[in-house]
């Protein structure tokens, strides 16, 4: 579930986007530029101040990694989170994936958009994360995916859908689909992490 503050976390630090080849959506992508499409018909694109966390620690799941972008714009946050247990990558592709879904994937992606105190969560049940160069503090690469909506809330009822990227598709969901580029460092002093989807 979504607690506010739970949200608003989540929604404050992933990924610069930068580039100009042509993603999956036929467009092209654009310097510091994220676009997704939402139910095949409505775009959302935004730029985003981009971030890395690096746990630096092993737990029981693994070392946690995330880059992460947001951005705020007339009341409307919307932000994209890729998470992965593996540590930081090194240079290559990795396929994205549901949570603990049938695939495998070990590195997954959510894109969140809050607007008018609405929330809706989307998770990426296919992709794929290529990372092009890592060099001391610095992180680039770009991603596709295609996933669906699995919760929305309006901040004072209960939410509809599970809430947690759930495992498996489903079915009758809204579908999205989205690439983007990305060029990120390590959230500096005074900013928020983001809360990882449990």
């Amino acid at each position: 579930m979504w607690g506010k503050k739970g949200w608003i976390v989540a929604a404050t630090a992933l990924v610069g986007l930068v580039g100009c080849s042509e993603g999956p959506l036929g467009l092209e992508s654009r310097p510091e530029f994220f676009l997704a499409e939402v139910n095949g018909s409505e775009e959302v694109g935004f730029n985003g101040v981009g971030h890395f966390i690096d746990s630096g620690v092993e737990e029981e799941r693994g070392r946690e990694f995330s880059l992460s972008a947001v951005m705020e714009e007339n009341g409307k946050v919307s932000s994209i989170l890729v998470w992965t247990y593996e540590g930081p990558p090194a240079v290559g592709t990795y396929p994205i994936g549901l949570p603990g879904g049938s695939g495998g994937a070990r590195h997954h992606l959510g894109f969140y958009r809050t607007s008018n105190g609405d929330h809706h969560g989307h998770v990426a049940a296919e992709g794929e994360l290529e990372i092009t160069a890592v060099a001391g503090d610095r992180f680039e690469g770009r991603f596709r995916f295609t996933g669906f909506q699995y919760c929305t809330w309006d901040g004072v009822g209960e939410p509809v859908g599970p809430c947690r990227p759930p495992s498996e598709p489903m079915p009758g969901a809204p579908s999205i689909s989205g690439h983007g580029t990305f060029s990120v460092g390590p959230v500096g002093p005074g900013e928020d992490e983001p809360t990882l989807p449990r």
